[in-house]
């Protein structure tokens, strides 16, 4: 496994073109990989950069003259040996971006995917930190903070219809108590469209950081 960061530049055409269509972004990583080989992750960042994780080192070229900072050179690292790291009983600091859905049905064969409310409410007792929380002790983690530092719609387009994606960015606290558990987490996401930015779960040691 190797995890990637590049620099985006927002000035460039093609990076506002992307952030308005997060398809354009699906594909680039996506192609930047051969052969057979599972979805890549990635993420957007807030300082304005894309951290990726893949099982084959990425080709980062095409997308550095597409959206990248022309002065910050993209870099990859193994990620195999930080992932061996991990241990039952680590504490860490956690960052996903998530989409939170429930799938109701519509009755069609796949139903409707609905996005959670960000806070419970009367009506909706079960919300997007819930469903968050959820998926992540259930990959091994006990949580012991969580807060939403961002939320968002974003697009893709597909058949000429843009395409609605319900993210929401979080970071906390947990400790691990299944480590093959989490590291397998980190290394395939969490949740749904994981290749529209979505789903990769990045974690460090708080006294160990890594990126």
């Amino acid at each position: 496994m190797f995890i990637s960061k590049i620099q985006l530049d927002p000035m460039k055409r093609e990076t506002a073109r992307a952030l308005q269509n997060r398809g354009l972004l699906h594909a680039a990583f996506e192609n930047s990989v051969e052969g057979v080989r599972p979805h890549v992750l990635w993420r957007l960042e807030p300082d304005f950069s894309i951290l990726s994780v893949s099982n084959e080192i990425p080709y980062l070229g095409d997308i550095q003259i597409q959206f990248g900072n022309d002065r910050i050179r993209p870099s990859c690292k193994p990620y195999d040996s930080y992932l061996g790291t991990i241990h039952a009983g680590d504490l860490m600091r956690f960052r996903i971006s998530v989409n939170p859905v429930i799938n109701k049905s519509d009755g069609s064969k796949n139903g409707k995917d609905v996005p959670l409310n960000l806070r419970r409410t009367k009506n909706y007792p079960f919300s997007a930190e819930d469903w968050t929380k959820k998926k992540l002790e259930e990959r091994g983690v006990s949580i012991c903070n969580i807060r939403d530092i961002s939320h968002e719609t974003v697009y893709f387009v597909k058949d000429g219809r843009r395409i609605p994606i319900f993210m929401v960015s979080y970071s906390g606290l947990f400790k691990v108590t299944d480590a093959d558990q989490l590291r397998d987490a980190m290394q395939k996401g969490i949740g749904g469209k994981r290749t529209y930015g979505c789903g990769l779960l990045t974690a460090v040691k708080v006294l160990n950081d890594m990126l």
